[in-house]
């Protein structure tokens, strides 16, 4: 009887350190935050960028802009025009993609945020 209460003991432990495994794999995996801005600033901030006469380069093949994907380093990545005054965008990089800005955090290289007019 002390053997079966054992195993049993043995059995939820292997269980629970499976589930602080698996919980543990979830939480390591990269969160991002997406850039919270208004309506009216993100028009703003497209109409501005959409003027500035940027060279935009076609992105690499096989590769679309996702929020929370990392963009390669062959795309061109330009630093927020000043008189974009919108304080959560100050320090983000963009580029342009078919049409769409896509805000990129410098740090980790990966898209914040998505403007599509």
């Amino acid at each position: 009887m002390h053997t079966k209460k054992l195993s049993l003991a043995v059995l939820a432990a292997v269980a629970l350190a499976a589930g602080i495994g698996t919980a543990s794999a979830q939480s390591t995996t990269t969160t991002t935050t997406t850039t919270t801005i208004s309506p009216d600033q993100e028009t703003t901030i497209y109409r501005t960028i959409t003027r500035e006469q940027v060279a935009v380069q076609p992105p690499p093949p096989n590769w679309t802009p996702s929020v929370g994907i990392e963009v390669p380093a062959q795309v061109q990545l330009y630093d927020m025009p000043t008189t974009i005054d919108v304080p959560s965008v100050r320090t983000d990089r963009y580029t342009v993609v078919n049409g769409h800005v896509v805000l990129v955090d410098p740090s980790t290289h990966r898209v914040v945020r998505i403007i599509e007019r």
